[in-house]
């Protein structure tokens, strides 16, 4: 099983964990599987899948999303 866990530290972490937890919900990863949680002012996203180009696939999709939220809150902030 492979395994890919990111964390992020960032002044607003409950914006990033809901904008983050939406797309996760949305997205229909079959054959990985994501988690994420926040704890005190980090986002910690977890992704694992027994198939590793799933795994990379998924770990592409959270980047893309992530660079997307973080370059929104620089804008906004």
């Amino acid at each position: 099983m492979g395994r890919i866990t990111i964390t992020i530290e960032e002044k607003n972490p409950d914006l990033i964990w809901s904008a983050l937890d939406a797309e996760i919900r949305s997205a229909p990863f079959v054959k990985s599987k994501i988690l994420s949680r926040r704890e005190g002012g980090k986002v910690i996203i977890q992704m694992e899948s027994e198939n590793m180009a799933a795994l990379r696939g998924t770990f592409n999709s959270v980047m893309n999303w992530l660079i997307v939220i973080l370059a929104g809150m620089k804008e906004r902030f």
